[in-house]
């Protein structure tokens, strides 16, 4: 039995954790309320000796974070989602920058992820299909100049016979956008290489 020096209370010796041959004078939940007032008034400080470790210790520190979210699948879920919760806009903006840093890494990804995946491919192309339809019908408005938008879907087929490129009709304003959705209208229709389009996703992009 031992004596905690914080809360004064005896309790068994597997309650402490070892330091050498003996036993540190703090109990386990109180040595963890210790570390997290240390961690909260020194973050910069303890930010740099975890970043020197993880750099001088690479192999132990990512067998230790693989073992710890194998031992704590659930607390490691919530703190993920708490974390993106909190930080939504940060996520959003980390992402966006990858994406437009990465175009071509996202665009082969996805390639290699079609051709290896071939059967759930075609059962998301068909759910996809039918959600764009469904789109095009919702955000079609009766003025819309169905003459000129059949026009523009002539075009893209006539240029993709003659030019032996894979071709898109694609909505400028996406119909399904994160931000804004664009209506199914002549004026909101442009003719992309299907490469291009499949990279540009329904992401709009916005000026800074």
């Amino acid at each position: 039995m031992k004596t905690c020096k914080t809360c004064g209370v005896t309790k068994d010796t597997s309650e402490f954790h070892k330091a050498g041959k003996f036993f540190q004078s703090h109990c386990k939940p109180c040595k963890r309320t210790i570390d997290a007032v240390y961690r909260s008034n020194n973050k910069e400080k303890k930010r740099e000796t975890d970043r020197i470790y993880r750099e001088s210790h690479k192999e132990e520190a990512a067998e230790y974070s693989m073992k710890w979210r194998r031992e704590n699948k659930e607390r490691k879920r919530e703190m993920d989602r708490v974390y993106k919760e909190n930080n939504r806009e940060r996520i959003s903006e980390i992402n966006r920058l990858h994406y437009a840093n990465n175009k071509e890494v996202y665009y082969e990804n996805a390639k290699k992820y079609r051709e290896n995946n071939k059967e759930k491919v075609r059962v998301a192309g068909r759910i996809a299909t039918n959600k764009r339809r469904a789109a095009m019908s919702k955000r079609t408005p009766r003025w819309a100049d169905q003459e000129k938008i059949k026009l523009i879907y002539k075009k893209a087929a006539w240029l993709q016979d003659i030019t032996d490129m894979k071709l898109h009709v694609d909505h400028i304003i996406p119909l399904r956008g994160e931000l804004v959705s664009g209506l199914h209208v002549e004026n909101n229709l442009q003719i992309l290489p299907a490469k291009e389009n499949i990279m540009k996703s329904n992401k709009l992009e916005v000026a800074q």
